[in-house]
């Protein structure tokens, strides 16, 4: 049933249309007989599902969509009915779930999922519901460490940097090898590397010294990207 306005004898500007059993579905603007505009459509129930811009019928356009008990589910865009384009989903309790790229009702491109904590758990890309490209995953922390960083596939983590706790040690492995005390000894590494480059160019230290480290540099495969010349 429709109550509203005509043209042409079609349904057309502001008006509302109404369930067989008589409670309102939708309320809002309208052309040739469709849903087209700005408007609102509801549950059988009464509850508010989407509001937002329709297009020849369908959810199509910027919108938001809501649980049958009224919190917010999706906020962002829509093409034929389905959730494509960019947007914020919601867990009940009102946090972010996810914000980003859709596309046919699936999350897919780039975007970030979040714990109900608030935390991130992933940043990178989707493929159809799927974490799926390059990506980082994070422990749901208060520090949040990186725990996966890389290529997924499939949910799956396939490649690149995996952290995790043995025995209350962070390890830190890379295609899957142990590089954690590389790691920290490359870190150590460094320190050495900034104090000898600071005595090479000191003029305290004698030409002879700086020879040594001439013959270090040019033996040393793992120096050489870090002295500086």
């Amino acid at each position: 049933m429709y109550e509203g306005e005509f043209k042409n004898d079609k349904f057309d500007g502001k008006g509302k249309y109404y369930y067989k059993s008589g409670e309102l579905m939708y309320e809002g603007e309208f052309k040739n007989d469709k849903f087209d505009g700005k408007g609102k459509y509801y549950y059988k129930s009464g509850g508010l599902m989407y509001e937002g811009e329709f297009k020849n019928g369908k959810f199509e356009g910027k919108g938001k969509k809501y649980y049958k008990s009224g919190e917010l589910i999706y906020e962002g865009e829509f093409k034929n009915d389905n959730v494509d384009g960019k947007g914020k989903c919601y867990y009940k309790s009102g946090g972010l779930i996810y914000e980003g790229e859709f596309k046919n009702d699936n999350v897919d491109g780039k975007g970030k999922c979040y714990y109900k904590s608030g935390g991130l758990i992933y940043e990178g890309e989707f493929k159809n519901g799927k974490v799926d490209g390059k990506g980082t995953k994070y422990f749901d922390n208060k520090e949040q460490e990186v725990e996966f960083d890389g290529v997924f596939k499939d949910n799956e983590f396939v490649k690149g940097v995996e952290c995790k706790y043995i025995d209350g040690t962070r390890v830190i492995l890379w295609n899957g090898i142990d590089v954690t005390m590389t790691i920290k000894l490359s870190k150590n590494l460094e320190n050495i590397i900034q104090k000898i480059n600071e005595m090479y160019y000191s003029p305290e230290y004698p030409p002879g010294f700086r020879k040594t480290i001439d013959s270090l540099y040019k033996s040393s495969e793992l120096l050489k990207p870090i002295i500086k010349k």
